[in-house]
């Protein structure tokens, strides 16, 4: 983890995303894993994920 995004923007949580293969909208077979800092507060109903 980059610890410059903790310490610098220091989010409660974060939701992690990972998209794989073609019917992830990919064209070359990779995969992509996103971190997504999150706040309390930053949704209005954060059930579900983003």
């Amino acid at each position: 983890m980059d610890y410059f995004i903790v310490y610098s923007f220091n989010p409660d949580i974060f939701n992690v995303r990972i998209n794989v293969s073609k019917n992830a909208g990919q064209t070359v077979n990779h995969v992509h894993i996103y971190l997504i800092p999150k706040y309390k507060g930053d949704a209005e109903e954060p059930r579900g994920g983003v």
